[in-house]
């Protein structure tokens, strides 16, 4: 699974006139989530479980694998330069709905503490434009965060 994560974290490009792989994909998304959760310097137990939540849901990964990812993405996180390669990385492979995507679930993680800081709301539109969305896809990102009580949790199974 990491094999081409190993390029990755050595600072080769991710792009190289196709798409990244999607564990690049997975650790840039990760790292950008991980990044807003952090923000604050007060990343609770909340921001972590809406982290998780989140891994579980859009890449349908185990609690496991989405600890291991979340550490890649620390480590990464601690090189000079690499948050904006990862904001690069994601606004030239993502398609709009993935952007809008993760911007939910960036504003999902900000309101995970019932307490939207100035820091975390700039942060999100730091992200906005960033991924180079629209005001109007940025609102739409947010409604789909607010569009029910809990529209990031994973699906409960069926019974």
């Amino acid at each position: 699974m990491f094999r081409d994560l190993r390029a990755f974290v050595r600072g080769r490009p991710a792009i190289n006139g196709k798409r990244p792989s999607a564990q690049e994909l997975q650790v840039a998304c990760i790292a950008v989530l991980l990044h807003v959760a952090r923000i604050d310097r007060e990343c609770g137990s909340n921001e972590i479980r809406q982290l998780v939540a989140a891994l579980n849901r859009e890449f349908r990964i185990s609690d496991v694998e989405a600890g291991e990812l979340i550490e890649v993405a620390e480590l990464l996180l601690k090189e000079p330069g690499k948050l904006d390669e990862f904001s690069t990385l994601l606004r030239e492979s993502l398609t709009v709905e993935e952007k809008q995507t993760l911007l939910a679930y960036a504003w999902k993680i900000v309101e995970s503490d019932g307490n939207i800081g100035f820091q975390e709301a700039s942060l999100a539109t730091q992200l906005r434009k960033d991924l180079n969305l629209t005001l109007e896809q940025a609102m739409a990102a947010r409604q789909l965060m607010t569009r029910t009580a809990t529209p990031m949790e994973p699906p409960t199974p069926e019974e």
